[in-house]
C-alpha cells in the first residue's frame, strides 16, 4: 500500500474516530477526552468494539466486523511511517573520502 493509499482509506475511517461520541453515548468532548488520549491502537480498537456491540447488540456486525478488520493493517502501517528507521552508512570511498549513504 503507498502512503497516498494509506492516508486516502485511514481518512475514510477518520469519520469514525472524529465521533467517538456516538459510539460512547456522550457528548463530544467527553469524548475525545477519553478517546484521543488512548495511545495504544490495539486497545482503542477494543474498546470500540465492546461500545459498538453494547450500543448496537448484534446490529450492523457486518460494518462492525469490517471496520475493525480494516483498522489493524492501517495502524501497522501508520506505526512503520511515524516510527521508521533511517540507517546511515558512513564510510570511506577509494581515495579516502568520507560517504553517507542513507539506507
Amino acid at each position: 500500500m503507498s502512503f497516498g493509499q494509506f492516508v486516502a482509506k485511514r481518512s475514510s475511517l477518520t469519520r469514525v474516530w472524529n465521533n467517538p461520541w456516538l459510539v460512547a453515548g456522550t457528548d463530544r468532548e467527553t469524548a475525545n477526552i477519553i478517546f484521543f488520549k488512548i495511545t495504544s491502537a490495539d486497545s482503542r480498537n477494543k474498546i470500540i468494539e465492546k461500545l459498538l456491540r453494547k450500543k448496537c447488540k448484534d446490529d450492523y456486525n457486518l460494518f462492525r466486523n469490517s471496520l475493525l478488520k480494516h483498522l489493524r493493517p492501517i495502524d501497522i502501517e501508520r506505526n512503520e511511517v511515524v516510527h521508521c528507521n533511517v540507517v546511515n552508512h558512513v564510510g570511506a570511498d577509494d581515495e579516502g573520502e568520507t560517504t553517507s549513504t542513507l539506507l
